[in-house]
This record gives structure tokens, C-alpha cells and sequence, in this order.
């Protein structure tokens, strides 16, 4: 059964407490539409422990499948370190 979008806006959100294959992120990565985020372990633990916010992880996650075609943003901690490298490796205006 195939289903259509309704809308450029409408996404869906996947969780894994057991991480995902290879395979099935590669499969969203081909698959042209970009509607689908990936949340890991790491994610819904960081939510819970209160480190960060739900609609935050989200954000990060849609902004990341928008600019770089990427289903699985890395878990929060690596996201915060890539984006001090990316900060201080871009050049300023």
C-alpha cells in the first residue's frame, strides 16, 4: 500500500531504543522524500534526564534532514560538539 503526502510540511518521527540498521537509513537517504526523522536511545534518554526538550531534539533533527538530506542526526552530545566545530571553522562576516 503506498501512501502520499499531504503536505511538504507533514513528517514522521521513528524511534529505536535498539538503534537503526545501516540499511533502513540508507533506505530513507534514497528515497528522495525527506519526511522521515530517526530518534535513537540516546535522544529519548537525554529528554527524559531533562537535558534538553523534546520540540528541541526535533528542531535539531528536522533542521539537519532540511539542510543535509541526514535521517539520523547524531545523538545530542555529538550534535553540540559538531556544531562548536562548525561555529568556530566558519568564517566570520
Amino acid at each position: 500500500m503506498a501512501t502520499r503526502s499531504s503536505s511538504r510540511q507533514t513528517m514522521g518521527l521513528f524511534i529505536s531504543m535498539s538503534s537503526w540498521t545501516r540499511g533502513a537509513v540508507d533506505t530513507l537517504r534514497s528515497g528522495g522524500e525527506q519526511a522521515v526523522l530517526l530518534m535513537g536511545r540516546e535522544d529519548v534518554a537525554a529528554v527524559l534526564s531533562g537535558r534538553t526538550r523534546l520540540g528541541e531534539v526535533l528542531r535539531r533533527k528536522a533542521r539537519h534532514l532540511a539542510l543535509f538530506g541526514e535521517p539520523d542526526l547524531l545523538p545530542l552530545d555529538d550534535v553540540r560538539d559538531d556544531a562548536e566545530k562548525d561555529t568556530a571553522a566558519s568564517p566570520r562576516r
